[in-house]
């Protein structure tokens, strides 16, 4: 099987393994809305795109998992996590220090809380809101880890347009 990759244009992967690994760690990537031209990446690898600086990003419906540190130190502002995701690692969003959270909107589409890696997953993103689908809002606000981030969860219905 080929896959098209961003480092090296036509590469066959054996084994099927995840074509962008940490190919954005640490780069200047300002916006990465494609990979829909990947629909066997389900997963944003371990550090993928841990301390670029990443402002944009459009994860597709297939996407099931949200790897370790995967987004740490990023400038994400909105983010929408879609309804297969089933899991969020460790430290996936971490900001550095309070000054550099940049954080401000996380839309989830799954009705069924995503587990969370740790209580670190959101470290230091004191200014994001949550918005999750009305009928899952306690859920979110009583599942381990989510807990801890209650106040600043919403419904779906109270999210600005």
């Amino acid at each position: 099987m080929s896959v098209i990759t961003p480092s090296c244009g036509h590469c066959a992967v054996p084994g099927g393994r995840n074509p962008l690994g940490t190919a954005f760690y640490g780069t200047s990537i300002i916006s990465f809305n494609e990979l829909e031209q990947f629909p066997n990446y389900t997963a944003i690898n371990d550090y993928a795109f841990q301390d670029s600086s990443l402002q944009e990003i459009t994860l597709p419906a297939y996407i099931t998992r949200i790897g370790y540190r995967a987004f740490r130190g990023t400038q994400l502002v909105n983010i929408v996590i879609p309804s297969l995701v089933t899991t969020i690692g460790s430290d996936a969003f971490w900001a550095d220090s309070t000054s550099s959270a940049t954080l401000e909107t996380f839309v989830l589409l799954p009705t069924t809380p995503p587990t969370l890696g740790n209580t670190q997953v959101f470290r230091s993103q004191n200014r994001v809101k949550f918005y999750v689908p009305d009928e899952s809002l306690e859920a979110y606000k009583t599942a381990t880890y989510w807990a801890n981030q209650a106040s600043k969860i919403y419904p779906m219905s109270e999210l600005p347009s």
